[in-house]
């Protein structure tokens, strides 16, 4: 079985950790092909690229693409598809870390890559029913790619309120900048 990875904390640094496949769902609504994306698949052989239906050969022609062209353009898509899966896998394992705090009666149940909306939304089960959790994409991407302490505080915080449990805390940023204007900090 692969092990997938996630974020935790050491010593107040975030690492990833290895774990076992998700105990969720994951769903790509569509997804972005990305300038590596389109380099793997140019570079794939022709062996690898995808059979293609006689609708997409009728498209081929339309678009003006030889059907090799647009069979390299769906495995493109394929690897865009399979990179926003890996991407929602370690997203959703940051959030389960977060809910297993909160105790067994909230479990992440699904994770759908809503990249029109340039947001993750997490399905949870919770004590009171189901709950979405809207993280937006740039957060989502700081806290896989950098895994920012901040950024990770940011998630849960935002997890916590959307499942219930927690009221938001005010803008850390917001915070600084009071303090350096000299104007009193919201509470």
């Amino acid at each position: 079985m692969r092990k997938k990875s996630s974020p935790v904390c050491r010593g107040g640094r975030w690492e990833i950790r290895r774990m076992k496949s998700p105990q969720f769902e994951v769903v790509v609504q569509g997804s972005r092909i990305s300038p590596e994306d389109l380099v793997r698949a140019m570079r794939a052989s022709v062996s690898e690229l995808p059979k293609l239906t006689e609708e997409q050969k009728k498209n081929a022609r339309r678009f003006g693409e030889t059907p090799q062209e647009y069979a390299r353009r769906e495995l493109a898509e394929l690897y865009a598809k399979e990179r926003m899966r890996g991407r929602a896998e370690q997203i959703g394992q940051a959030a389960a870390q977060i809910l297993q705090e909160r105790g067994h009666d909230y479990q992440l149940r699904g994770v759908v890559a809503d990249m029109a909306n340039d947001r993750w939304v997490l399905t949870v089960k919770t004590p009171g029913g189901r709950a979405n959790v809207a993280v937006p994409r740039e957060l989502a991407d700081e806290v896989v790619d950098w895994g920012f302490r901040e950024k990770m505080e940011e998630l849960k915080q935002r997890v916590l309120y959307g499942i219930g449990v927690d009221k938001p805390e005010p803008n850390p940023r917001r915070r600084w900048i009071a303090r350096v204007q000299g104007e009193p900090a919201e509470r």
